[in-house]
């Protein structure tokens, strides 16, 4: 049975059984027989204490011997981050000059921006710090302008839009900042999907 059509549960199955092999394996090398009922009790509610976590267990990623693209194969990436995205690489903090952004790979913007939508529930009370008044307000969060997942395309998206869709694996944020020998932002080092 290939990812696509596996059913929901048996990945978590699978990794609850891990989980009780592993722990019945320590205590066994401890002295302990632990049951194996009693192991795979164990193993599921560490799966379910994963997920209260808010941690996503999913599908591993496969090969492409195994059905799924090969990570090399050609993919596309869509900037909705609204501004141009500057990669110089996972080992340079500091760039020289760069004006013609021949030392990195740039992802322009493609469209409007995904955003988020706040919509204001009201002030539950207001609170202080350092001796003044600090408003509190409640929201409710709503992810604007994303498109659905689609297979071979990973989206950029500001870091509150990928915070607040975890759990989507085609969502990429830019990570370590580059700067100028002044200090100033010029780019990042890299992408990553805060999944």
């Amino acid at each position: 049975m290939d990812a696509v059509t596996r059913p929901l549960g048996v990945v978590a199955d699978a990794v609850a059984a891990v989980i009780a092999a592993a722990v019945q394996r320590e205590l066994l090398a401890l002295g302990v027989d632990l049951p194996e009922r009693v192991a795979l009790v164990l193993g599921t509610e560490a799966v379910v204490d994963v997920r209260r976590e808010g941690w996503h267990i999913s599908s591993p990623i496969t090969t492409a011997a195994e059905g799924r693209p090969d990570p090399m194969e050609h993919r596309m990436i869509i900037n909705l981050s609204g501004e141009p995205v500057r990669l110089y690489g996972p080992d340079v903090e500091v760039i020289d000059d760069d004006p013609a952004d021949a030392l990195c790979t740039v992802i322009p913007a493609d469209g409007a921006a995904a955003y988020l939508d706040l919509l204001d529930l009201g002030s539950p009370g207001d609170d202080v710090h350092g001796g003044r008044l600090v408003h509190i307000d409640l929201v409710e969060f709503y992810v604007r302008g994303l498109p659905a997942p689609r297979p071979g395309t990973r989206l950029i998206v500001p870091y509150g839009v990928a915070l607040a869709t975890r759990g989507r694996s085609d969502l990429l944020v830019p990570v370590g900042d580059v700067r100028d020998r002044s200090g100033e932002p010029v780019g990042h080092q890299l992408l990553a999907s805060p999944c």
